[in-house]
């Protein structure tokens, strides 16, 4: 029996959404902290240092409700993380769509992510060093 057939379409596309932008989240973190030889274990932190509270860490939500700067520094979030986040989330509501339920799905869903956190990634590398 497809999923499908017990859960609406939407309802799957939201479901598979929200994952696709919390899978974009953690990649995106692990990016961050990796090349800096940083632990990806332990909660979120602030530029000024001060560790997030949950409801400041929902990706795109997050970033929509804070307008894209931190709550206690003010200071920019990057507009790559929800970017990244928000593309995820597309590519994996597209993939329940296009799949609906076949074997291929979570293959599918692991190279998406790869695929646009890489990106998203080298977008940003490229940026910080535009002579490269």
């Amino acid at each position: 029996m497809h999923a499908t057939a017990i859960y609406p379409i939407w309802a799957l596309c939201l479901l598979f959404g929200a994952l696709g932008a919390c899978l974009a989240s953690f990649l995106c973190a692990v990016a961050e902290r990796v090349p800096a030889h940083r632990s990806i274990n332990g909660r979120s932190q602030c530029i000024c240092g001060r560790q997030l509270k949950a409801y400041e860490n929902i990706p795109i939500v997050s970033w929509c409700l804070l307008r894209g700067t931190s709550s206690c520094c003010k200071s920019p979030i990057p507009v790559y993380y929800v970017l990244a986040e928000a593309l995820n989330a597309l590519a994996f509501a597209l993939a329940v769509v296009v799949f609906a339920s076949s074997t291929p799905v979570m293959i599918t869903f692991d190279v998406v992510a790869c695929l646009v956190v890489l990106g998203v990634g080298l977008l940003r590398y490229r940026r910080r060093n535009p002579t490269t």
